[in-house]
């Protein structure tokens, strides 16, 4: 099967011999009437076989002719009748003037042939570069969509409720599929009209993923300043007013945990972090204080709340 640019190129060789070979043949001096029709007449049936077969390809192709191309030819051809009666007829003067007046209408089908594969060529390459582009843009919606997946499962796992954005993944993940089979069918304005919405959808669903994210970050903390707060309380029910080191860091680290708390009610989280870290430091004075005054007991007690700071539960910067 011949490609159109195989195609788009024999039409432009045929039309150069059609513009070149009859200038030629009305230029050979030694030849006679006679002579110059039949070459003319040759030269005729040459660009008619090229004609119809292109015809043909267009035909298997499915591709239309172009009606202005058929009207061109249908002119041709009714030359072609009445130039064979004339050579018959030895009126080869005539017969070489008609035969360049249906020349010319084969050219002007050519010309309309070529013009036409090469604007179909043309869409051709628009079309695949469209296609690929939105192929593209399906295939990184479906990444967005397992990532907000990946992610709505932390969310669930961290005890916050995703299951009302399901039916939402489920419509744009629909989306996607219809517009892939749109795709297919080379319906660019479907596809487009299902990407928009899909993108509508997932912009919803990652509002709702930060805000989740924000209110995660603000449950981890608000736990971590609680169970701050237990072990500062404990702390100070072991030490003793004498003992000035062990309070004051005390004092230090309640002031800190205080600090935090309204950083995180104004959900300035580095902020809360900040004061945070500060508390973690102080704590961990008073209790070195404290442990020379505290029971074996008691010493081992203290040790391993403030251990716990950097357990599982306590919040990184």
């Amino acid at each position: 099967m011949l490609s159109k640019i195989v195609v788009s190129t024999l039409i432009l060789l045929a039309l150069l011999m059609l513009i070149s070979d009859p200038a030629r043949a009305l230029t050979q001096q030694t030849a006679t009437s006679k002579e110059k029709a039949g070459v003319l007449i040759s030269l005729l049936r040459r660009a008619n076989n090229t004609v119809t077969m292109l015809f043909h390809w267009y035909e298997a192709n499915s591709i239309r002719v172009p009606q202005e191309s058929l009207n061109e030819y249908d002119q041709a051809m009714d030359l072609a009748e009445e130039i064979e009666n004339l050579y018959r007829a030895d009126n080869y003067l005539e017969a070489s003037s008609k035969t360049i007046q249906a020349l010319q209408r084969l050219k002007e089908t050519l010309r309309i042939l070529f013009q036409n594969t090469t604007l179909q060529q043309s869409e051709t390459e628009r079309n695949l570069e469209k296609a690929s582009s939105l192929n593209s843009t399906i295939n990184r919606y479906y990444d967005q969509l397992r990532n907000i997946e990946s992610l709505l499962k932390s969310a669930s796992m961290a005890s916050l409720n995703a299951s009302s954005l399901d039916a939402k993944i489920a419509t744009v993940k629909s989306l996607l599929h219809i517009a892939s089979s749109y795709l297919t069918q080379n319906d660019f304005e479907a596809v487009s009209t299902c990407i928009t919405e899909a993108d509508n959808s997932i912009k919803q669903l990652m509002a709702a993923l930060n805000d989740w994210t924000t209110e995660l970050k603000a449950q981890r903390l608000e736990e971590y300043i609680n169970q701050t707060e237990t072990r500062l309380t404990a702390i100070r029910l072991q030490a003793s007013v004498s003992i000035t080191v062990s309070l004051t860091s005390l004092q230090q680290a309640e002031t800190s945990i205080n600090l935090a708390k309204g950083y995180l009610e104004k959900q300035l989280y580095n902020q809360t972090i900040t004061e945070l870290i500060s508390a973690r430091e102080s704590e961990e004075q008073a209790v070195q204080a404290l442990k020379p005054y505290a029971a074996p007991s008691d010493s081992a007690n203290t040790t391993s709340s403030s251990a716990s700071i950097s357990g599982p539960s306590a919040v990184q910067p």
